[in-house]
């Protein structure tokens, strides 16, 4: 093969031993001269011609890589096939799924780093199947806070929060909308409908105040308008903060506002939220399940149809406090 590649005519008047001195030999691909003894031209795969060296010693990286790729590749995605020429690790790769029937490109030496499925609708079936729990595993999870008026009808998958979700019924409010497993693992009632009665952090509060008989801080206690995912509602709310602190860029309107101690401001609260318990607004709160984005009092959400009544109803409970606590939170 080298006599091919090579002019040897000036071998004969150079020649003196297969050591020395260099002969001056013609590499007929690239069109060059070079000088070289003829121990190392036999020797050298590329003769002494350096662009040919260049040329085999890079062949050799392209079979090595490619021999290295195909064995892992085969042996780590037998779903998957390669449909195009390998032309290198970092030349795009046509590969075919054979379970979806759908193709796609890879850069070998990123497909190997990375290990990615290289078919898309795998990798979803794959995060799918790690996230999505058993119903045995749910009902494990909840089997301290499981309620007799609670059954656990279905869990399933929601693709485009790639969350596990979990469907509950209840004895009083029916089959309730999918909630997450954050959801789950944080309320205490497992029905959304029933946790809207109690409110959490004001409710263990107004418990704590009663029980050692304390007034506790001086709050605030106010009717207001908020906007929140795009959706305006009437909320009501007590803080220890100040409105604009408490609500933020949230905060549109203030249509009612009393500063009281605690354990009133709570007590309202309560009351009210029990006396419109048929008048809840879940916009807010159903919104987080789409928007994965939740504002921090959501189950305090009025339908505007009551907006006279539930003023006439603050109104009415602040008169009915006895005037000396009243004044004392001036």
């Amino acid at each position: 093969m080298k006599k091919n590649n090579y002019d040897l005519s000036n071998l004969n008047l150079d020649y003196e031993t297969q050591k020395k001195p260099k002969v001056r030999i013609k590499c007929l691909k690239h069109n060059n001269h070079f000088h070289v003894s003829p121990h190392d031209f036999l020797r050298y795969d590329g003769g002494g011609c350096k662009q040919c060296e260049n040329e085999i010693r890079s062949l050799t990286k392209f079979k090595n890589e490619r021999e290295k790729f195909l064995a892992w590749f085969y042996k780590n995605h037998s779903k998957l096939e390669i449909i195009s020429e390998f032309r290198g690790m970092t030349k795009l790769t046509k590969i075919k799924c054979s379970k979806h029937k759908k193709t796609s490109e890879i850069i070998p030496s990123v497909f190997m780093h990375q290990n990615t499925h290289g078919c898309l609708d795998c990798a979803y079936e794959k995060v799918r199947d790690s996230r999505l729990l058993s119903k045995q595993q749910i009902i494990e999870k909840i089997r301290s806070k499981k309620k007799n008026n609670i059954q656990l009808v279905d869990v399933i998958y929601n693709a485009k929060t790639k969350t596990t979700n979990v469907i509950f019924k209840c004895s009083i409010h029916g089959t309730q909308e999918p909630v997450d497993l954050r959801y789950v693992r944080n309320s205490s009632y497992l029905c959304v409908k029933c946790g809207k009665s109690e409110s959490g952090y004001a409710s263990e509060k107004l418990k704590e105040l009663i029980s050692k008989k304390e007034k506790g801080k001086i709050a605030s206690i106010a009717l207001i308008k908020i906007i929140f995912n795009d959706i305006e509602a009437l909320k009501i709310g007590v803080t220890t903060r100040t409105l604009k602190e408490r609500y933020g860029k949230y905060l549109k309107e203030i249509y009612f506002h009393k500063k009281l101690y605690e354990v009133y401001a709570y007590k309202i609260e309560k009351d009210l939220l029990e006396h419109f318990r048929n008048n809840i607004d879940t916009r807010i709160f159903l919104s987080r399940l789409r928007n994965k984005k939740r504002f921090k009092g959501d189950t305090e959400i009025l339908c505007w149809s009551q907006f006279d009544k539930l003023k006439s109803y603050l109104y009415e409970q602040i008169k009915n406090l006895d005037i000396e606590e009243i004044n004392a939170t001036k």
